[in-house]
């Protein structure tokens, strides 16, 4: 199931309108659907292996690559199949879509990355995984700058925040409006959250 949306991002338009999951993509016709699927069919509908992904269904990724269906199609706002099962935190999935090679460092149209949006929750075997194949842990948006760690802070994720200091994440990196990822978990009342970021800043 899809998870709500954040209430860090009711604050940045553009990022709703990337990540919206109450509205996912429109389902490919109904006779497209039904698996197996004989192996000289085409591939299915890029919506509907993009949909897949965010909604955790392993089945359907498999056979979707079994298919032809390209990792590094894009979906609205520049989007990949792994910056949607990272997103929603689906591991088997992710797993899977780097073991067929996708592009651990692709960015969308606003710049941002898997890594960014896994860690808008508590996805933590996600955000290993993709650490582990190389995410860029300091990364930034093309629109206001944050970096995971700012993503992390905003919700109040101490877990994930721990990881990524762990994993070398800059805690006194400063957005476009210059504050650090300890303004933001303060802001929203993460205050053990922001501690923590400070406490790793020295």
């Amino acid at each position: 199931m899809a998870r709500v949306l954040p209430l860090f991002f009711l604050t940045c338009s553009l990022f709703l309108a990337a990540c919206e999951k109450k509205e996912p993509p429109p389902a490919a016709p109904s006779q497209e659907t039904s698996l197996p699927r004989p192996p000289d069919r085409p591939p299915f509908h890029q919506e509907l292996f993009l949909e897949a992904a965010l909604n955790g269904n392993l089945a359907v990724i498999e056979e979707g690559l079994r298919r032809g269906n390209q990792l590094e199609a894009e979906g609205e706002g520049q989007r990949t199949v792994l910056m949607q099962a990272s997103f929603n935190g689906h591991s088997e999935v992710v797993r899977l879509l780097l073991k067929a090679g996708a592009n651990v460092a692709h960015r969308d149209a606003a710049r941002r990355t898997s890594l960014m949006y896994a860690c808008t929750g508590d996805n933590m075997d996600t955000i290993r995984l993709l650490l582990r194949h190389g995410a860029e842990v300091n990364a930034v948006d093309g629109e206001e700058q944050f970096s995971p760690l700012m993503y992390a802070a905003a919700e109040g994720l101490a877990s994930v925040v721990s990881l990524l200091l762990e994993k070398g994440a800059d805690p006194e990196h400063r957005d476009r409006d210059g504050d650090t990822a300890a303004d933001f978990a303060r802001r929203a009342g993460h205050l053990a959250v922001a501690k923590l970021i400070e406490e790793a800043a020295g």
